[in-house]
């Protein structure tokens, strides 16, 4: 009795997975493959106002934080590891000077994260050619 059940299901179950086939996608692979390439390069978001993010292409991973960022590689077994810190300190001249702190405001969207200073914003965008970092001061410096 149980041969004949299972003989049964089978074509009934074939039917199912042929009908949810012929409703796919026909570009789902490439729609797909597209998701995957842009996460590769998504900012994702740590504990209080850290990120982290890879570049694939550069082989290097990176953490980033009001204070600046920190360069890792996706090295290989035989590779030499090594780290490099770029730390944010002031901008301005003289006297007129404003210190980047650990009290700002972050917007992370996709591959691109910005931190608010209330000074100055520093933008960081994460794409194929690298790992870029943008200055923007909201006033001009005195002197």
């Amino acid at each position: 009795m149980k041969t004949k059940f299972f003989i049964f299901l089978f074509p009934l179950a074939s039917g199912m997975l042929t009908a949810s086939a012929q409703k796919m996608d026909a570009d789902w692979q490439a729609k797909a493959t597209t998701y995957i390439q842009q996460q590769e390069y998504t900012f994702h978001p740590g504990t209080g106002n850290v990120f982290t993010t890879v570049n694939t292409k550069n082989r290097i991973s990176c953490t980033i934080d009001p204070g600046g960022y920190t360069v890792n590689p996706q090295q290989a077994k035989n590779d030499q590891p090594w780290q490099v810190n770029f730390r944010l300190k002031s901008i301005g001249r003289d006297n007129a000077a404003y210190f980047f702190t650990n009290n700002a405001a972050a917007e992370q969207q996709a591959n691109n994260l910005v931190y608010h200073y209330g000074f100055a914003d520093v933008e960081y965008v994460n794409t194929e050619a690298g790992l870029r970092e943008n200055l923007y001061p909201e006033r001009q410096a005195t002197g």
